[in-house]
């Protein structure tokens, strides 16, 4: 996934790479495509499920929102400071 910004937090680079299921029967989590634009809230996760390395991943249907919803998330991140 190409990063175009970063609100909290630090990368090294312009790209990460996201983890997310994908198969039907993990139904309740979101899917992403590879074009898709939007704000992500990624976290790091240690699940056994996961590749190695501590991968990035969206797993609760509130850690995308539309481009629609920067400002407000921006607002909501730097009363959180």
């Amino acid at each position: 996934m190409k990063v175009e910004w970063v609100e909290k937090g630090r990368l090294e680079g312009d790209t990460v790479t996201v983890v997310f299921p994908t198969g039907r029967s993990w139904t309740g989590f979101p899917k992403f495509d590879r074009d898709q634009e939007g704000v992500w809230l990624l976290r790091r996760e240690q699940l056994k499920a996961l590749p190695a390395g501590r991968p990035l991943t969206a797993l609760d249907t509130g850690d995308f929102s539309g481009m629609e919803s920067v400002d407000r998330i921006r607002k909501l991140l730097r009363a959180t400071k």
